[in-house]
């Protein structure tokens, strides 16, 4: 199964974690959301606990998953974060 996702929404939601997240060693979390990147930030990891999508060079993206509803709730955190955002 194919899953599509706009990457510049989530790195929105990566930059607000960041910018207003609880620091963590190695990274941020909010929300029950924690994100972690590599030194140069190419590689960026949003995991939850039980879902997790790894983001790589040019935007390349892979999602972790036991099931429908661990993705589905991922996914209701990372809209709550978003809506949170004031653009």
């Amino acid at each position: 199964m194919k899953n599509e996702i706009d990457i510049q929404w989530v790195l929105r939601v990566v930059n607000k974690i960041n910018a207003e997240g609880e620091k963590l060693d190695g990274g941020y979390k909010l929300n029950g959301l924690t994100v972690t990147s590599d030194l140069e930030g190419y590689n960026i990891s949003v995991e939850d606990g039980r879902c997790s999508l790894h983001i790589g060079f040019h935007n390349v993206y892979d999602f972790d998953y036991p099931d429908a509803s661990a993705m589905e709730n991922f996914m209701a955190r990372m809209w709550q974060v978003a809506s949170s955002t004031a653009d």
